[in-house]
């Protein structure tokens, strides 16, 4: 509601917020628990004026707030029934019938249908519209100025022409004629028009041009040369050239009509939009690519953008997905605790409420944007499961017992194949068949 102020001091819009919403916490005449709620709050701790109001002066401010708001609503009543179709007359009287009939029906026990006003969101987006309106209506208004005075424009450059070549007639008439070794001053608008509209041509083309349509005895070095003292050949991206077009210095941007300006106008419309197609196009082919050929290594963002997955090896059980608002929550909650005191961060039932009173006070756009987060970690928990499971069925094959003994067959064919160890070498002395009968003397008894 609009911005109510008293004579004796000025209190701020964040005051005045904060002193209607503990007004409807605690009731109206609550005004001390509204004075306590003042000192309790970490906002107004240096806010001295204000934690030193007496009991009177707070209800005297919050009563004057409470009217202020009463009769706004009175009058966005008013401006709904109007919009709604009725007149002045009419909805004054409906009003009065309305009155009438509520106290009769209050004495009955029944209640009335009241009018219902929008809420802040719908205010909000009201507002929006209606700023974006009035700027179409402006920038209509200053392109109709445009094209009047480029009429104005166009007129005055005829009423020229016409003089220049009155001018020249007498000149002839007069025997007067100038010099060849010079270029003509008179010429040059006529020279840059055709500069101007000759797009990616080369000079000696438009110089060929340019003395076939005047008929002129001057050298076609001449033409070249002012051609390039008055223009530039090149390529500006951000105008949406493809490739080196004639542009008019700055300081000769004055000798083009109204005709040549408005052709260059559409042409660099056209060449914009072009740009802007074929980009909107390479957009959607790369985001058809990542989304086909890389839907393992990452996904689509709520901006349209390829957002990568965290890696991920499959070792331990993946994390699971989160839902929107648990997101919102880990990205807000920092800035929630450094918003508040030391004692106040520790109790988590606190932060937890200003959590939800942010996220219900978020846009439906706002909204969206998390909602489309939660679809991203949902893809990457179905990623993250896929890997888990198959490092699972890889490792479970690996510990199985036809794995093991396979490799054992493997290793020990192996082993046979490629080393053989060396039997040990028997004394020649000792023969296979007397083996048995083989023994050590005793030492004899002297």
């Amino acid at each position: 509601f609009t911005h109510v102020n008293i004579k004796d001091k000025f209190f701020t819009l964040e005051e005045d917020r904060h002193l209607l919403c503990w007004a409807h916490k605690y009731g109206y005449g609550q005004w001390l628990a509204v004075k306590l709620a003042i000192r309790r709050s970490p906002q107004f701790r240096f806010d001295y004026y204000l934690r030193s109001l007496p009991v009177d002066a707070l209800g005297r401010r919050c009563e004057q707030l409470m009217k202020a708001a009463e009769k706004e609503i009175e009058h966005m009543e008013k401006e709904a029934r109007a919009n709604a179709g009725w007149s002045a007359q009419e909805s004054e009287n409906k009003v009065d019938i309305a009155d009438s009939e509520k106290s009769h029906h209050t004495e009955q026990g029944e209640s009335l249908q009241e009018v219902k006003l929008p809420s802040f969101k719908e205010m909000k987006i009201l507002k929006q519209q209606r700023e974006k309106e009035e700027k179409e209506k402006e920038l209509k208004i200053l392109e109709s100025k445009v094209e009047e005075i480029e009429s104005q424009m166009e007129e005055v450059e005829n009423r020229l022409k016409f003089l220049d070549h009155c001018s020249k007639e007498m000149e002839i008439a007069g025997g007067n004629h100038s010099n060849s070794s010079e270029f003509p001053e008179e010429l040059l608008p006529e020279l840059a028009n055709l500069v101007a509209n000759s797009g990616f041509s080369g000079p000696n083309a438009i110089a060929n041009d340019f003395c076939t349509e005047h008929k002129l005895s001057t050298s076609k070095k001449l033409i070249m040369s002012k051609i390039d003292e008055i223009a530039k050949k090149e390529k500006k991206v951000e105008e949406g050239d493809t490739r080196a077009v004639w542009h008019l210095l700055p300081e000769y941007m004055n000798l083009l009509s109204v005709e040549t300006i408005r052709h260059l106008r559409k042409e660099k419309e056209e060449r914009l939009e072009r740009l802007h197609s074929t980009g909107k196009k390479n957009n959607e082919q790369e985001k058809k690519s990542l989304s086909s050929h890389n839907k393992e290594d990452g996904a689509l963002g709520p901006d349209g953008e390829f957002v990568p997955f965290p890696e991920y090896d499959g070792s331990e059980i993946p994390r699971e997905n989160k839902k929107a608002f648990t997101l919102f929550c880990n990205a807000t909650r920092k800035e929630v605790k450094r918003s508040l005191d030391a004692e106040s961060r520790k109790d988590k039932s606190k932060v937890n409420g200003i959590l939800k009173k942010r996220w219900y006070n978020l846009d439906s756009s706002d909204k969206s944007t998390w909602k489309k987060w939660e679809q991203w970690d949902a893809e990457r928990h179905a990623r993250d499961l896929k890997i888990f499971e198959d490092a699972k069925k890889a490792k479970e094959k690996k510990n199985s017992p036809k794995h093991i003994s396979e490799s054992t067959k493997k290793i020990n064919g192996s082993a046979n194949q490629e080393i053989s160890i060396p039997k040990k070498k028997r004394d020649e002395r000792v023969s296979i068949e007397g083996r048995d009968n083989f023994h050590i003397p005793k030492k004899r008894r002297s």
